[in-house]
């Protein structure tokens, strides 16, 4: 899972998957040809697949020098230019905009042979390199992991305060009341008006009930138990027509020094933990496990949005080699941001979802 699917950036992007487009943002590359004058190879604005672009540009590299071939591997999906025996070719990278298309991202000195620097197999591994390093860049310049996932034993200083705030958040916590619990069919109804998919619960995952003498403790949702107003459960649970205020959470366990707290004894919020006898003062001392994140379906649009211009932001500049760096290395293309470099429109959506330490 990502925070944006690949096809939904390509989409943003308009880059078309499984083939070379050529239009006229990428449509140069700048040759010297037996060490004479650079020369503007340009292609025709169309869409290609590895070879047919090879055959093209070696047409029109023909017609601009009278002789050289170029190849492309669909093994190591590069391009290869070759000025042919007794000749030299020469790669000039600062105004040649297909250049990153075709997979040559430096200059190359005059030789006979040239070969691209990187595997270019369509734009779209371009962008996929830049779209997996900008959702990590976004998550450590929110200081979170967004994608729904386990944290496990986690710990935190205890300074006898009464509320923890969660290292990642949110957390799955539903303050429900008049329910009605069937145990025949391990059923859990609800009559609030709420929505049990609305509220993120999936098939197959954990819970906790907290607040109920009946039904307190983990409970596993079964395949296929989650609909608007009932969730259908593997464990087996007791009718309760007692309990109202039933919290319904993603966090696992609580741990205070050595001991493991029992789920009456405190509250769970999206983003904070609520302990009645207060965190003991130590270090390290509390350990929590919980499910915090957001669900492929439930992901924020607006944080999705940010990414997406992220992306368009960084594919336009290596396009046009406007860079500047501090280092996110992806295999072969490093993808970073100076400070004040990220688009304002990005940065303000960023600010809604960083992570303040609360000290």
């Amino acid at each position: 899972m990502s925070i944006v699917s690949f096809e939904d950036i390509l989409s943003y992007l308009d880059v078309t998957k499984g083939y070379f487009t050529i239009t006229a943002a990428n449509d140069i590359i700048k040759l010297k040809y037996d060490g004479g004058a650079s020369t503007d190879i340009e292609a025709d604005d169309s869409t290609y697949e590895g070879d047919a672009i090879a055959a093209h540009l070696q047409a029109k590299i023909i017609t601009a020098f009278g002789t050289g071939t170029v190849t492309y591997s669909s093994t190591t999906k590069k391009f290869t230019i070759n000025a042919g025996v007794g000749h030299t070719i020469e790669y000039i990278h600062l105004g040649s905009d297909m250049g990153l298309t075709i997979g040559f991202n430096a200059n190359h000195a005059a030789a006979q042979t040239i070969t691209s620097n990187i595997a270019a197999s369509d734009p779209s591994a371009i962008v996929s390199v830049i779209h997996n390093s900008v959702e990590d860049w976004v998550e450590n310049y929110c200081n979170r992991k967004f994608e729904g996932q386990l944290h496990v034993k986690e710990r935190y200083d205890g300074d006898n305060q009464e509320i923890l705030y969660f290292k990642q958040y949110p957390v799955l916590a539903v303050n429900l009341d008049n329910l009605v619990w069937n145990s025949a069919g391990k059923t859990l109804t609800r009559a609030d008006g709420g929505s049990f998919v609305d509220d993120g619960f999936t098939a197959a995952d954990k819970v906790l009930v907290q607040n109920s003498d009946s039904n307190s403790g983990l409970l596993t949702i079964a395949t296929a138990g989650v609909a608007a107003l009932v969730l259908t459960f593997d464990d087996d649970i007791v009718e309760d027509t007692d309990d109202d205020n039933i919290i319904i959470s993603h966090m696992r366990e609580l741990w205070v020094n050595d001991c493991k707290i029992d789920e009456d004894n405190y509250e769970v919020e999206k983003d904070n933990i609520y302990y009645t006898s207060g965190f003991y003062k130590g270090h390290g001392n509390i350990r929590m496990t919980y499910y915090a994140g957001y669900s492929a379906d439930k992901m924020p649009s607006d944080l999705q949005l940010a990414i997406k211009i992220i992306v368009k932001h960084t594919y336009q500049k290596m396009q046009e080699e406007t860079h500047g760096v501090k280092n996110y290395k992806t295999g072969d293309m490093t993808v970073t941001y100076e400070d004040g470099d990220i688009p304002k429109e990005a940065e303000m959506i960023l600010e809604k979802y960083m992570k303040w330490e609360i000290v």
